[in-house]
C-alpha cells in the first residue's frame, strides 16, 4: 500500500513504534522486538524505529532510530501511550517528511489505536503482531479488536496463537498467519554448571528454574505447590523464581506466604528482575527449566532455556505444545496438575542421562526449527504477496466546473472523449470530482463524484472532508487547472497524495483585468498554494514555464500546451474570400475579458464588408448585440455548439479574430490555426505565445483602428491570407498535435501513478 515512500516493494520501509528495545530484559517484549526487527533488516527491509519512552537502544545495520520529542518517561496507561505515539508519528510524517511503506503495530492495545489513526491519515498498510490473547477487560479487548480490524496483515508466533487471535478478535483468517519466534542469542558465561552455581551462591544445589513475568497466567502457585513435593524427595533441590512485573507485589507476597505454609521458604529463592548475564548464569546452572503457564503464545523463556541445552517441563497449552516435543526436548503436563508437574521435575532430576539427552536435543531443535531469519523471510514473503493497491486516479475539475458547464462552453465532448477516455486506460479506477450533480459512468472504471457549484470555492476547500473516502483511495490526483487545486492541496497535506496540475494562465492577471482586487488576492493565494505543493506542473506556454521555474525545479515542470485534433480541424482545400460581406468568426465566451465590443468597433470601420459570427455565449451578450446594432455591424450569434461541430463552422469563415484583453493559451485560436484560417488577435499576454506576428498570424494593438487595419489587410489580400493560414497550420502540426500532447501527458501520469502506487 499502498506506499508513500520511494522504496520498492522488494526493499520496503517499515516504521516500528516500540516501547523499548533493551537487551537487558527478562521477559519477551523488548528482546523480541529487537530480534525481530534486526532480522527484518537482515532480510532486506529498512526499519525506522520510533522510540517514545525508552531512550536506550543499540543501533543495528538497516535501522534508523528516531526518538519522538518527548522528554520524560511515562509510566501511565494506554491512553497516554497511544497519544504520545500518535503525536510522535504525526510529527515524523507531516513535520519531518519521514516516509514508510508499512506501519508495524507491535501491540494492538498500547500502540494499536495510534497506529490505526496514523495509517488512516497516511494511507499506509499495517503489519500487526499478536503474541497471544489474554483474559482482559471487555473495553481493552474491544480496543484491540478495533485496532486489528485495520491491519492488512497480522502475524502470530504460533499456530495456536493464530487460531486464538482469529476467534477472539473476529479476524479474517486470510489476513492472519504464523511465523515462529526464535531466541535472542544469550551471552554464554565462562565456566561449567558448578562455576555458575557458585557465582549465584547456590553451590552444590540442584537448581530448578523459572524465568518470566510475575503475572497470574504464569501459574506460579501451582509450581510452588509442585516443588514442595520435589523438595521432600530431593534435599538439594532449590527453586529460583526470576522475574518481575508492574504491580506484582501482591503475587510475590502470596508466593512467599505459600512457600512458608508449605515449609519450603528456605528452598524457594525470589530473584526479582535479573540482567542478561545473570539470566544466562541461571540457565547454565540449572538442571530443569519449568514454565507452568496457563497460556503462552510462544514461550520465549522456555526457548531460551532450550537454546542453552536445558530440558523443559512446561504446561501442555498454547504455543508450548509446538515448542516442546514431549519426551524428546522436554516434558509436557496439564496446566493445573501440581502432582504431574512434580513428577516430571523429579523424573528429570533423577535421570541425568535422560536430562542430558533432552537438553542436547532441545539445543539442536531450537537451532534447526526456530530462526529469526526464517521468521523474517516468512513475514516479508507475505508482505510482498499482498495484492498491489489499485491505481486510482482522481480528476479534479476547476472550481465550479461540471459537465453542464462544459456543455454550455462546448467542451464536454473534448473532456469526455479525449481526456477521460485516456485516463480510464491509465488507472484501475478513475474518480472525477465535479462541482455539478453528475453521477455518470462513461467508461466502466470511471465514476463522477457529485459536488456543489453554488459555493464552489467553499466546497472545494471542504472537499477533503466531504469526499474523504474517495480521496483516500486515490493514488494520484490530476488537477485540470491550478485554480481548482485547493482540494488537492488538502489531500496532499493530509494523506500525502501527489498531484499534477495544469497551469494554463496567470490567475492574478485575469483578476486584475476583471477589476476584482480582493478576488485577485484570493486567487493569488490559491495559485501559490497549488504550485507550491504540486508534484508536477503542466505549463501551456514558455512564458508560464519561466514563471513557474522561479519556484519549481525543472524536473517538476513539463510543457504540455493545449492541443488540437489535427484530423478534425483540417484546412480547406482552397482558400478564397467568400465574397461580401466576408465572414469574421470568433469562438469563445462572451465575457469582459474577451473584449468583443472592441471587435464590433473594428468591424464598423470596414463599411459593411464583413460580418461577425460569434460561437459561444456569456454574460456580455446583450452588450455586444447592442453595440453591433448601434454601429450597424451584422452579427450572427450561434450560441454554444458542440465541440465536434466547430471544424465545420471554421471552414465557412474567412478569418478568425480574438480581441481579448488577456489569454492563457487560447484553444479556440490554435483550433483556427489548425483549420488553416488566417488569424488576427490582440497583442496581449497569451496570444503572443501562439502567434508570431506576420508569420502565422497578425497581432494588433488593443485599438479598434489597428484591429480594423489588420482585418482589412487579410480580407483584402488573398496571398497574405493564404500564407498566414498555411503557416498557422504548420505551427499547429508542429507544436499542438493533441494526440502527441496526450501521449506525453499519459506517459507522465503513468510514471507518477506507478511511482505513487509502489
Amino acid at each position: 500500500m499502498q506506499g508513500p515512500s520511494e522504496s520498492s516493494s522488494d526493499c520496503p520501509v517499515i516504521c516500528a513504534p516500540v516501547l523499548g528495545l533493551g537487551r537487558e530484559t527478562i521477559y519477551g517484549g523488548g528482546a523480541f522486538d529487537r530480534a525481530n526487527l534486526e532480522a527484518m533488516a537482515g532480510a532486506g527491509c529498512r526499519v525506522l524505529v520510533v522510540l517514545a519512552f525508552n531512550p536506550v537502544a543499540e543501533p543495528t545495520e538497516g535501522w534508523r532510530i528516531v526518538r519522538v520529542p518527548i522528554r520524560r518517561q511515562f509510566r501511565l496507561g494506554a491512553l497516554i501511550t497511544n497519544l504520545v505515539f500518535f503525536l510522535g508519528l504525526f510529527w515524523l510524517w507531516y513535520m519531518r517528511g519521514e516516509r514508510w511503506d508499512w506501519l508495524r503495530m507491535g501491540d494492538p492495545y498500547f500502540t494499536g489505536p495510534a497506529c490505526r489513526m496514523i495509517a488512516s491519515l497516511t494511507g499506509t498498510p499495517i503489519l500487526a503482531h499478536v503474541h497471544h490473547v489474554e483474559p482482559v477487560p471487555a473495553l481493552r479487548k474491544r480496543i484491540a479488536r478495533w485496532s486489528l480490524a485495520a491491519a492488512r496483515l497480522i502475524w502470530t508466533p504460533s499456530e495456536f496463537s493464530r487460531d486464538q487471535a482469529i476467534k477472539a478478535y473476529a479476524l479474517d483468517s486470510e489476513r492472519v498467519f504464523f511465523a515462529h519466534n526464535a531466541v535472542p542469542e544469550l551471552e554464554r558465561p565462562d565456566g561449567d554448571r558448578e562455576d555458575q552455581l557458585k557465582r549465584l551462591g547456590l553451590e552444590d544445589r540442584e537448581l530448578v528454574l523459572f524465568v518470566g513475568g510475575m503475572v497470574e497466567r504464569k501459574n506460579l502457585p501451582v509450581l510452588v505447590r509442585a516443588f514442595a513435593r520435589v523438595a521432600e524427595q530431593r534435599p538439594k533441590a532449590v527453586l529460583a523464581l526470576a522475574g518481575d512485573a508492574p504491580r506484582s507485589e501482591g503475587l510475590k507476597a502470596g508466593l512467599t506466604e505459600l512457600a512458608g505454609r508449605l515449609g519450603i521458604s528456605d528452598r524457594v529463592r525470589m530473584m526479582g528482575r535479573v540482567d542478561g548475564l545473570t539470566k544466562a548464569r541461571l540457565l547454565k546452572g540449572c538442571l530443569v527449566f519449568v514454565l507452568p503457564s496457563k497460556m503462552e503464545g510462544f514461550g520465549l523463556a522456555a526457548a531460551e532455556a532450550m537454546q542453552m541445552g536445558v530440558p523443559v517441563v512446561a504446561s501442555n497449552v498454547g504455543g508450548l505444545k509446538e515448542l516442546v516435543r514431549h519426551g524428546k526436548t522436554g516434558l509436557l503436563v496439564e496446566a493445573d496438575d501440581a502432582d504431574g508437574l512434580a513428577d516430571a521435575i523429579l523424573d528429570l532430576l533423577g535421570d541425568p542421562e535422560q536430562r542430558r539427552a533432552m537438553g542436547d536435543a532441545a539445543a539442536r531443535d531450537i537451532s534447526e526449527r526456530f530462526s529469526w531469519k526464517r521468521q523474517a523471510e516468512i513475514i516479508l514473503e507475505r508482505m510482498r504477496a499482498v495484492p498491489r493497491r489499485p491505481l486510482v486516479l482522481g480528476v479534479m475539475l476547476n472550481s465550479g466546473d461540471g459537465l453542464a458547464v462544459m456543455e454550455r462552453e462546448g467542451q464536454r465532448s473534448r473532456f469526455v472523449d479525449l481526456y477521460l477516455q485516456r485516463y480510464s486506460r491509465l488507472a484501475d479506477k478513475v474518480y472525477v470530482f465535479t462541482y455539478g450533480q453528475e453521477r455518470d459512468r462513461f467508461y466502466g472504471n470511471t465514476e463522477f463524484v457529485p459536488g456543489m457549484n453554488t459555493y464552489g470555492l467553499v466546497y472545494g476547500s471542504l472537499l477533503p472532508l466531504f469526499r474523504r473516502r474517495q480521496l483516500r483511495e486515490c493514488t494520484l490526483l490530476r488537477v485540470m487547472q491550478i485554480g481548482g487545486a485547493l482540494p488537492a492541496v488538502g489531500a496532499r497535506l493530509l494523506w500525502r497524495i501527489p498531484y499534477a496540475a495544469t497551469y494554463g494562465y496567470r490567475y492574478v492577471l485575469f483578476a486584475k483585468i476583471k477589476g476584482r482586487p480582493v478576488y485577485g488576492l484570493l486567487v493569488r493565494a490559491i495559485e501559490r498554494l497549488g504550485l507550491a505543493f504540486a508534484d508536477k506542473v503542466f505549463v501551456t506556454t514558455r512564458s508560464l514555464e519561466q514563471h513557474v521555474l522561479k519556484s519549481k525545479s525543472a524536473d517538476r515542470v513539463a510543457m504540455l500546451p493545449n492541443g488540437v485534433d489535427l484530423q478534425a480541424f483540417a484546412p480547406k482545400e482552397h482558400y478564397d474570400i467568400a465574397g461580401s460581406p466576408a465572414k469574421v468568426i470568433y469562438v469563445g465566451r462572451i465575457v469582459g475579458q474577451k473584449n468583443l465590443p472592441l471587435l464590433v468597433r473594428a468591424l464598423s470601420r470596414l463599411d459593411g464588408t464583413a460580418e461577425l459570427l460569434i460561437v459561444g455565449d456569456g454574460d456580455r451578450r446583450a452588450e455586444v448585440l447592442a453595440a453591433a446594432g448601434e454601429l450597424g455591424v451584422q452579427v450572427t450569434l450561434l450560441g454554444t455548439v458542440p465541440h465536434e461541430k466547430l471544424p465545420g463552422l471554421l471552414a465557412k469563415a474567412d478569418v478568425f479574430c480574438l480581441p481579448s484583453r488577456i489569454e492563457g493559451h487560447p484553444k479556440s485560436l490554435i483550433e483556427a490555426m489548425a483549420a488553416g484560417l488566417p488569424c488576427v488577435a490582440t497583442n496581449v499576454t497569451g496570444t503572443v505565445d501562439v502567434i508570431d506576428d506576420d508569420v502565422n498570424g497578425l497581432l494588433a494593438a488593443e485599438d479598434a483602428a489597428d484591429l480594423a487595419e489588420k482585418l482589412k489587410a487579410v480580407l483584402g489580400d488573398r496571398e497574405l491570407a493564404c500564407r498566414l493560414g498555411k503557416a498557422a497550420r504548420a505551427k499547429a502540426v508542429q507544436e499542438y498535435d493533441l494526440q502527441k500532447i496526450l501521449d506525453r501527458e499519459e506517459e507522465i501520469l503513468k510514471e507518477m501513478l506507478e511511482g505513487a502506487g509502489g
